[in-house]
């Protein structure tokens, strides 16, 4: 009897066991289904010509393509985002982590007019080379930045100002052109030692126009007092639509711009396509092409 007992009582366990081991086994299988993310949020999944880049501060995202949208997320300066359509002006778009929302066609661009990945670039290699390290204003972002030299040069005054003078025509070159205020702070403090103002280009802050349909592509910044600009567009936009599009986008650009170049080119873009048009305007009148480029 106790011989069954024992036996029983053995295979009682045995059963007891396997069950609690299939129990784990499901349930550890449910929390790797559920945590694992789907392939399609991943980066690499991201075609790059689906994307745009925040090249401001601050951009945001909101639950309507209006101005009187909530605002659901802010996007910074190197944020990209997928860009889905365009609805009168504004961007249909999802960020990498999910969110999705509306965003005014001129706050997002290519990621050329991005200040950000220059300027990790520019403020690694200052620490890692020159012991030098740079901050960016809260406020004023690239427009006013904060220098820290290794203490051991700060020696004459003249040989710091000539030497914050030479970065920061080092830093408009490759971060930001503009004007920039530097404030050189004392050895180990936050407090001023010297500051500079020093002028930079007269049309360094990107500018974009709303474009009521398509999506910008490229941005040529090269000559401040020129720009050129691309555009994919629907098929379906008609010649004159296209025309009349461009004269908008050309007028909202300062006078200080002597030339304004924009083409048109149909959606998926590429730069091998022809030219839906060729639109150009500066000191002679406007002039323009249709289904060629320049």
């Amino acid at each position: 009897m106790n011989f069954f007992f024992k036996k029983d009582a053995a295979l009682a366990a045995k059963i007891i066991i396997i069950i609690i081991l299939m129990m784990l086994y499901f349930s550890c299988t449910s929390k790797i289904h559920v945590e694992t993310p789907a392939p399609v949020s991943g980066r690499e999944k991201i075609q790059k010509d689906e994307l745009l880049w925040a090249y401001k501060p601050s951009v945001n995202i909101r639950n309507e393509a209006s101005e009187n949208g909530k605002q659901l997320a802010q996007l910074v300066d190197g944020d990209s985002v997928i860009v889905l359509t365009n609805k009168n002006g504004w961007y249909q778009i999802r960020t990498i982590d999910g969110t999705s929302g509306w965003v005014r066609s001129d706050l997002l661009g290519p990621k050329t007019l991005s200040v950000f990945p220059s300027a990790v670039r520019f403020i690694k290699n200052l620490k890692e080379k020159e012991q030098t390290e740079v901050y960016f204003d809260k406020k004023l972002y690239h427009k006013r930045i904060y220098i820290s030299f290794p203490a051991r040069l700060y020696t004459l005054k003249t040989d710091i100002e000539n030497r914050t003078r030479q970065l920061i025509k080092r830093y408009q070159q490759i971060v930001y052109g503009g004007d920039v205020t530097v404030r050189v702070l004392k050895p180990g403090s936050d407090e001023a030692y010297m500051t500079l103002e020093v002028p930079g280009s007269v049309n360094a802050d990107p500018i974009l126009p709303v474009v009521p349909f398509g999506r910008i592509e490229e941005v040529d910044r090269d000559n401040p007092s020129e720009i050129k600009l691309s555009y994919s567009t629907p098929k379906d936009i008609s010649d004159q639509e296209l025309i009349s599009t461009a004269r908008a986008l050309s007028s909202e650009f300062p006078i200080t711009y002597r030339r304004v170049e924009i083409t048109f080119k149909d959606a998926p873009y590429s730069p091998q396509k022809p030219c839906r048009l060729w639109f150009l305007e500066d000191k002679n009148g406007e002039d323009y092409k249709v289904d060629a480029c320049n």
